[in-house]
């Protein structure tokens, strides 16, 4: 999805204005962009947009063979990364956009947790990836689960950078001023954010791993900003502003999204509308759409094997 920065404030002097979401004829507007490894957006939208389709007529099942799994625990994913809690915040969601889609039941977060301090003498006990699935599936069994999803978080990163100044025609305002007499600069600062997960949904009773995939998301914000000078010539660097880290968090959020739409994709279902009617005079299905396709498998992610 593209987007346009948004222009938060103009930098400069003391006297200079302050602009909220403000558009110049020319610069880029107000908006997020949101950028990610998963070339087909259907994906994306699916996974965090199903809640507001309920799952029902017009749905096919998931690619993965995902046959007698109807309720699934997850667990809190192994965290590689210096970033604390991030671990959860991916579970939750991912249990959270399971749910909205309504082809799972989902196990609660806090029975799997419970199960997991129950059976771990510390939560900074480290244990290998097999002997966490069998642990995770002892568990998903207890609670009643036909599935269950483990996975590690294997990257993070973050950039931040400010570009180099634009400038755009504007005036045309005041009396006598033609249009584009004066030059607006702009800057953008451009937030990234990337994270890179590994993670399989198993078959709590035959132990098969039914879905297993790499993924990497990422997030991406542009803020625009203007400075205070309208000079035809470059402005100095002293009005360059410096890198700010407020939409860190907005870019991480992004990144968590594209991640898991890249990983849930193949366990999630189709939707297909109704095609429509077509132009007048047309047989029936004669120009009619023929409703989402299976999303691109172009992006950085490992297919199941």
């Amino acid at each position: 999805m593209t987007g346009h920065p948004v222009f938060l404030e103009e930098t400069g002097s003391a006297a200079g204005r302050r602009h909220r979401g403000q558009r110049r004829p020319g610069v880029p507007g107000p908006g997020v962009r949101r950028s990610g490894l998963l070339p087909a957006v259907a994906a994306a939208l699916a996974f965090m947009l199903a809640a507001c389709t309920p799952a029902g007529d017009g749905w096919t099942p998931p690619p993965a063979d995902v046959a007698g799994i109807q309720v699934v625990a997850v667990f809190p994913l192994a965290n590689d990364t210096a970033q604390a809690g991030l671990e959860d915040e991916l579970a939750a969601r991912l249990l959270a956009g399971l749910h909205a889609v309504g082809w799972y039941e989902v196990v609660p977060m806090e029975a799997v947790a419970e199960q997991l301090a129950r059976r771990r003498p510390s939560s900074l006990w480290n244990i290998d990836d097999e002997t966490l699935v069998e642990l995770a599936r002892d568990i998903a069994l207890e609670l009643g689960a036909d599935g269950f999803i483990v996975g590690r978080i294997t990257g993070y990163g973050e950039s931040v950078r400010v570009g180099a100044p634009s400038r755009t025609p504007s005036g045309g305002g005041a009396p006598g001023e033609a249009p584009g007499e004066t030059m607006e600069w702009f800057v953008v600062q451009t937030t990234e954010v990337s994270v890179e997960l590994e993670a399989r949904l198993v078959n709590a009773h035959t132990g098969d791993i039914v879905h297993q995939r790499r993924a990497v998301g990422v997030g991406r914000v542009d803020d625009g900003r203007l400075l205070n000078w309208s000079l035809a010539a470059e402005p100095p660097a002293s009005l360059i502003p410096s890198p700010h880290r407020r939409d860190v968090a907005r870019a991480r959020e992004l990144a968590v999204e594209d991640a898991l739409a890249a990983f849930a994709e193949p366990i999630l279902p189709r939707f297909h509308p109704e095609p429509d009617a077509g132009p007048a005079g047309s047989r029936p299905g004669e120009g009619a759409t023929s409703g989402l396709t299976a999303p691109d498998n172009g992006g950085e992610t490992d297919a199941d094997p």
